[in-house]
């Protein structure tokens, strides 16, 4: 990473920052210099969590980026740093692995950390193995996984860039039973200096509550939402369809410290409420605390990690 550059920076991260995170650095900055939009928007680096500084490319990686016409020659291996972390609008890693272990070394860190492959089509296998000690036609494979992932890094960068890192995005949705709430929390994020996105619905015409569930918890999953903000008539049925969604934990709540609770302990990043339940004001005052509130870490940490295998055992 360049210790002078003010822009946003991209950081991918294996073990050793010497295969994987190299290859995937190159190719993600062959992909921006190409793309009008992005092109000098993001830096772009790599580093490991067990790396040494100072460490040359795998020869089998700078042969495989070369058939790409690319060049590893330069790279020199670094530790992934608390400072690069958070210089990050994203951190991308390999395997579960590699992001447990990010989150464990820092646990205060509020970068998104994503599997490389992650964002691409749903059924596709998330993880990239260690080609280390293996041959050429192993890391080709690996090469060949990183750049089928670069076109869906890109697209999570375009969403990225705007609006500016400085503004918090919060993703908004409803059922017919609750849209009047759903527009005064609109109205209330708006009056905070959020950044909403509303996804409706805008009429009183009888919808399905799951359709907006995907709508917005998609947005929170795939970053282009820091938090969402769900109703219906009770809160239960729109959350249990949120949390169908892999990355989405969603909490319905009905008082000021299942506000609090839900953030502190259990890292939720979408809110529910039930319009049957509660008064605007009220609903309002949890959302007010649920956007204060962060995530306390520690003990906690263990436990938001088992629900993500949870989600990738399902």
């Amino acid at each position: 990473m360049n210790k002078s550059s003010k822009l946003p920076c991209v950081t991918f991260v294996c073990t050793g920052n010497i295969c994987r995170s190299p290859m995937a650095e190159q190719l993600l900055k062959t992909a921006l210099d190409k793309d009008a939009e992005l092109r000098g928007a993001f830096c772009v680096c790599s580093a490991g969590t067990g790396a040494y500084d100072g460490g040359s490319a795998s020869r089998h990686s700078v042969d495989a980026l070369a058939e790409r016409g690319l060049a590893l020659h330069e790279h020199k291996s670094q530790k992934i740093t608390q400072a690069l972390m958070e210089a990050s609008v994203a951190v991308f890693c390999m395997t579960e692995g590699h992001r447990r272990d990010l989150q464990l070394a820092f646990p205060n860190c509020k970068t998104p950390i994503l599997l490389m492959r992650e964002l691409m089509a749903s059924g596709t296998h998330p993880e990239i193995g260690d080609p280390f000690g293996a041959g050429f036609t192993t890391y080709s494979a690996c090469r060949d996984a990183i750049e089928q992932a670069i076109p869906s890094i890109v697209q999570f960068l375009k969403r990225q860039k705007q609006p500016s890192a400085d503004v918090r995005v919060v993703s908004v949705g409803c059922d017919h039973g609750a849209r009047e709430l759903k527009d005064a929390l609109a109205a209330f994020l708006r009056e905070q200096h959020f950044t909403v996105i509303d996804h409706g619905t805008h009429s009183d015409e009888s919808v399905d509550y799951p359709d907006f569930a995907q709508k917005v918890g998609h947005d929170v999953a795939c970053g282009k939402a820091h938090y969402g903000v769900l109703a219906c008539r009770t809160g239960i049925g729109i959350s249990i369809s949120a949390n169908k969604i892999p990355g989405v934990r969603a909490a319905v709540v009905h008082n000021a410290l299942d506000a609090k609770l839900c953030r502190e302990h259990n890292d939720a990043n979408v809110i529910c409420f039930g319009s049957a339940h509660d008064t605007v004001d009220q609903v309002r005052h949890y959302l007010s605390i649920f956007m204060k509130t962060h995530f306390a870490g520690g003990r906690h940490t263990q436990r938001i990690e088992k629900i993500k295998k949870l989600e990738a055992n399902l």
